[in-house]
């Protein structure tokens, strides 16, 4: 075989290995629009702007004395398999207390566990003493950066299984209530797991009106807490299924601040509000919006 016809056979040989490689490439299905299944909301992807540590969601605005450190609880970092959390204990616990589950914005999953008591605004709170005596558990579970708060739905509903096993909570006033990235996780949990929290208190969040989220959150009593100068998360959103729940005869109330940003809900609610009160109760508080 001469120079000339070897070398045509080896272009032959290299044009065919190429274009059996390019057709076992898998297909790009990034452009897929089917909606995830695990986000029946298709608004869990909240990303807010990171805060500066001194001043988590707004809450350098409020700073009070914390109260006296002999009537104040607990706050203690654990994990239930690879799930961290910070579990508040009160002072001179009974049995049958109610639970308060938070669920932390966007901006923590990157963080470690710890900063969530810099960086979290009810964390925060609970660390300093500024609730006072909160006659209630209250657990805060940290998110990772892989992961949404629908994700670990059942890691979610173990752990609320596992407090009441170790400190016998009240399992019909178990509540639930967190910001931004958690807010909207309020929703979609209790659509999720209808049966398992007897009210939530989604701040700064976000749910479709669908009729199937409708039906699910009218389970459970509702109230949403917004800023009408939110431009991260549009506060209409929580007008519309506020509005949509009280037409079907559901408990829901909506707490819109005005001129209040994204970031100046936690401490608004939990410092303006009797927010913490209407969540131990299991929601059965009347609230005037």
């Amino acid at each position: 075989m001469n120079r000339r016809i070897r070398s045509s056979v080896i272009l032959i040989l290299v044009t065919l290995l190429l274009l059996c490689g390019c057709h076992r490439r898998k297909p790009d299905d990034s452009s897929s629009d089917d909606p995830n299944p695990a986000d029946p909301q298709g608004t869990a992807l909240i990303e807010e702007e990171p805060g500066e540590p001194e001043d988590p969601q707004g809450t350098a605005l409020i700073e009070e004395v914390p109260a006296d450190a002999e009537t104040l609880g607990t706050l203690q970092l654990l994990k239930l398999g690879s799930l961290q959390y910070y579990l508040y204990i009160p002072a001179n616990p009974v049995r049958g207390m109610p639970l308060i589950m938070y669920l932390h914005g966007s901006s923590n999953r990157a963080r470690e566990a710890e900063e969530l008591l810099t960086n979290e605004a009810f964390t925060l709170y609970l660390s300093r003493g500024d609730l006072g005596d909160l006659r209630a558990y209250a657990v805060i579970p940290k998110l990772d950066a892989e992961h949404n708060w629908n994700d670990i739905a059942e890691d979610l509903r173990n752990l609320i299984q596992k407090i009441h096993d170790d400190y016998g909570i009240d399992l019909s006033r178990v509540s639930l209530t967190g910001h931004s990235l958690g807010g909207t996780a309020a929703y979609q949990l209790q659509i999720l797991m209808p049966d398992v929290f007897a009210c939530i208190a989604p701040m700064s969040g976000s749910v479709a009106a669908s009729d199937r989220n409708i039906e699910a959150l009218a389970k459970t009593r509702l109230w949403a807490l917004v800023g009408s100068a939110d431009t991260v998360v549009d506060p209409a959103g929580s007008r519309d299924i506020v509005s949509a729940l009280r037409k079907k005869g559901a408990v829901a109330y909506l707490t819109e601040y005005p001129d209040a940003g994204h970031r100046d809900i936690p401490a608004l609610a939990l410092k303006t509000s009797n927010l913490l009160d209407w969540l131990i109760s299991g929601g059965t508080i009347e609230i005037k919006d």
